[in-house]
């Protein structure tokens, strides 16, 4: 008798043995790949321990098929997780090009000019001077909000289309289902 690993927690087992005593991994000689995952399963498995496809054990390993009833990605949620990430790029896109956009530049620009001018009037003395530096305040003021109001815009445009894109890319890899079918064949929502 020969100790070797268990390939699921590495703990030392018999060679003998049927199923690892730590983690009740299966230890067989035999074993078969998952089609979903293409992970190595015992060839007793019924289902994938690790991303759990289930298996048909009456069919011959290359004759795999998901059981009736198992998720399966449909014509319809590939549409949708293609709809998804589209709408995901169209508003980062939109995102971007709002922070990039000749409104924050100009914003940014006339800001520094008051902040300037503001500045040189600040350094005389009078009633008058005062008047023009409570101006320059409220322009300051309003250039910062519109600054502010048009970062805010373009983060949620990229914030929106990072979602739109990962829910795309989950509803494709078949993680977030949407449309499924029943034993029936007949689409149904989630």
């Amino acid at each position: 008798m020969a100790l070797i690993q268990c390939p699921e927690c590495g703990k030392e087992i018999s060679d003998q043995a049927i199923s690892c005593p730590n983690c009740g991994f299966p230890i067989n000689k035999s074993s078969k790949l998952c089609p979903d995952c293409s992970s190595e399963v015992p060839s007793e498995a019924t289902i994938c321990p690790k991303c759990g496809f289930p298996f048909n054990n009456e069919l011959h390993e290359s004759e795999l098929e998901p059981q009736k009833g198992s998720i399966k990605l449909n014509n319809k949620n590939i549409i949708l997780a293609i709809i998804a990430v589209i709408a995901g790029i169209v508003c980062i896109v939109i995102g971007v090009r709002t922070l990039s956009s000749e409104d924050i530049k100009f914003y940014k620009g006339h800001m520094q000019e008051c902040v300037e001018l503001q500045a040189d009037v600040d350094s005389y003395n009078g009633g008058f001077y005062r008047s023009i530096s409570r101006d320059y305040d409220k322009l300051i003021d309003y250039d910062k909000k519109k600054i502010t109001t048009l970062t805010v815009k373009g983060m949620s445009f990229i914030g929106v289309g990072v979602i739109f894109v990962l829910c795309g890319f989950l509803i494709f890899k078949g993680i977030f289902v949407i449309f499924k079918e029943d034993s029936n064949g007949v689409n149904q929502m989630s």
